[in-house]
């Protein structure tokens, strides 16, 4: 969606203007990155605030600033200078405005929220600021900030960014309510209504954390690419895990009842399949850790898809195709240091697609672990106790992988 970041000038900050993926090499040259909260926040669901919000209050924490409401010099213990304007930025405009406009759908009867897209919210390129590295105090310019440490902790920050930013703000969203397995489903659809005539569909099956706004983004940059894409909720009402020990739970009680489980899942393929802005010829599914599995599975039932898309996802089988019954390609994109998917499941697998005839690859992503796709693998990682790290490196590759994949399976 950005082509390029457009200028905004703050104070005396130096603002380069690189193309989408240099802003990540510019920021880490960086010590601090300013937005702007009309070009930002108005132009942004809620959801998407909150995210930029905690971006910038984590630049805050790992510079050790204290807050300048008083406009004096503020040193951190990177010694990177003044940046009261960013303090005062989160205090007087940030927060306030979190809540200037209703940007969420409506409710589901379980009181879980859906994102809606609002049609008075701007649409187009989002604006930030890009500081060089120079340090503001309150008698003028400071030389540059250079504390390696400090640069290396922006590195994923900058990232997080880049997939805030990224993702498309045009596209058409809406919920899709069912009832399939014993349970009312509500699943996310996007697609992009600048394009004309039908498109392939994909099923985008979620991580055991459930539809959550990671789903919901992927979906969103599949609109982009000109899919209609379907966050599938697998758990019912929307739901969404809190913490590995409740994802444990559903994704537990997922596979004591696999018919329901089966249910489910053809009941979303058959929602996507029906709705006019799909291809019915050309469906494919894709997913991400628990998702991957799914996907996976239901090429093993004899589900009618182009392609199938599995990232970082378990390899073995709830159930056992038969010859002629597992029907689309398949792409594996694989972590290479992935401590969920051991080395006999991996082998496994490989006689499992050899035996079955099917056209497949196997990607593996060095030094990647289980979750490197998702930028915040390694945060919930660390706080649930789990190998979960991302790997900005192989998340790019393995989206480009996937491109060249739907290309080739969707002709």
């Amino acid at each position: 969606m950005l082509e390029g970041l457009h200028r905004i000038v703050l104070h005396h900050a130096e603002v380069a203007e690189p193309g989408f993926f240099g802003a990540q090499q510019q920021m880490t040259d960086t010590c601090a990155v300013h937005l702007d909260p009309q070009e930002i926040f108005l132009g942004m669901r809620h959801r998407e605030r909150q995210q930029i919000l905690a971006v910038a209050e984590a630049d805050l924490h790992d510079q050790g600033c204290a807050s300048a409401k008083a406009g004096g010099e503020v040193k951190g213990r990177n010694g990177c200078g003044a940046i009261g304007v960013l303090q005062r930025w989160i205090d007087a405009e940030a927060r306030p405005a979190l809540g200037q406009r209703p940007l969420l759908g409506r409710r589901d009867a379980s009181g879980a929220q859906h994102e809606a897209a609002d049609a008075a919210t701007p649409v187009g390129l989002v604006r930030i600021v890009v500081h060089r590295p120079v340090s503001m105090t309150a008698s003028g310019p400071r030389k540059a900030c250079r504390n390696p440490a400090y640069l290396r902790k922006l590195r994923p920050r900058a990232t997080r960014l880049q997939r805030i930013l990224a993702m498309p703000d045009a596209s058409h969203t809406e919920i899709l309510r069912y009832v399939a397995g014993g349970r009312e489903l509500a699943s996310y659809l996007a697609w992009d209504p600048a394009r004309d005539g039908q498109r392939p569909g994909v099923l985008v099956l979620p991580e055991w954390w459930g539809l959550n706004d990671y789903a919901r983004r992927r979906a969103r940059e599949l609109a982009g690419l000109g899919f209609a894409a379907l966050a599938v909720d697998v758990y019912g009402d929307g739901r969404e895990a809190a913490d590995a020990a409740e994802a444990g739970a559903l994704m537990g009680g997922l596979f004591t009842d696999i018919p329901a489980l089966n249910e489910r899942l053809r009941a979303a393929y058959e929602q996507l399949r029906a709705h006019p802005q799909v291809d019915p010829e050309r469906i494919g599914a894709m997913g991400y850790c628990l998702g991957g599995a799914l996907s996976l599975h239901m090429g093993r039932l004899g589900m009618p898809l182009r392609g199938v898309v599995s990232f970082h996802g378990a390899l073995t089988a709830a159930h056992q195709a038969q010859p002629g019954e597992f029907k689309p390609a398949v792409l594996i994109c694989h972590g290479e240091a992935d401590g969920l998917v051991p080395a006999e499941d991996q082998a496994n697998f490989h006689k499992e697609m050899q035996a079955l005839g099917v056209d497949y690859q196997f990607v593996s992503y060095p030094d990647a672990k289980h979750g490197f796709t998702n930028p915040e693998a390694t945060e919930k990682g660390k706080k649930n106790n789990l190998p979960l790290a991302y790997d900005e490196k192989a998340d790019r590759q393995s989206w480009e992988d996937m491109k060249a994949f739907w290309s080739k399976v969707f002709r």
